[in-house]
C-alpha cells in the first residue's frame, strides 16, 4: 500500500474511533448509574463499541506504527511523546469500554468517570500539535 493510502486509512479510522469514543463518553454521561437508561441503546452501543470503535482503534495502531515507520521517525522525540499518548488514549477506552460493557449488561454501573472527555480531548489536542509540528 502506498504511503497515501496508509495515511488515508489511519485518518479514516481515527474519526470512527473518536466519534465512537466521544459519544460513548456523552451517552453515559445522560444516563444514570443505577441503570435507569434504556437498556436496548446501551446494548445497541456496546455492540457499535465492539464492531467499530474497537476495530478502528486497532486500525489507528497498525496504520500508524506503519506510517512511523516509513517515515523512520521513531527515533523522534515528537514521536515517541505521541506514542505515550495514544497509549494514554487507548487507556482511557478501555476504561470507558469496560464501562459500557457493564452497563449494557445490566449491571449497576461505577458513577461515569467525568475525567474522560476532557482528559482525551487533551491527549488527542496534542497528538495533532505534534504531528502537524513534528518538533525535533
Amino acid at each position: 500500500m502506498s504511503y497515501q493510502a496508509v495515511l488515508a486509512l489511519h485518518l479514516l479510522a481515527i474519526t470512527l474511533f473518536l466519534g465512537g469514543h466521544v459519544a460513548t463518553v456523552i451517552f453515559l454521561a445522560g444516563t444514570g448509574a443505577d441503570g435507569a437508561s434504556d437498556a436496548a441503546e446501551l446494548r445497541r452501543l456496546a455492540l457499535g463499541n465492539r464492531l467499530i470503535v474497537a476495530p478502528a482503534l486497532a486500525i489507528v495502531w497498525i496504520a500508524g506504527l506503519h506510517l512511523a515507520d516509513a517515515g523512520n521517525w521513531f527515533p523522534m522525540r515528537w514521536l515517541q511523546i505521541k506514542i505515550v499518548c495514544v497509549v494514554l488514549l487507548t487507556a482511557s477506552h478501555i476504561v470507558l469500554s469496560l464501562d459500557l460493557e457493564r452497563a449494557a449488561a445490566g449491571a449497576r454501573r461505577r458513577r461515569l468517570r467525568w475525567w474522560l472527555l476532557p482528559f482525551s480531548t487533551i491527549l488527542v489536542l496534542v497528538i495533532i500539535g505534534l504531528v502537524t509540528v513534528k518538533p525535533s
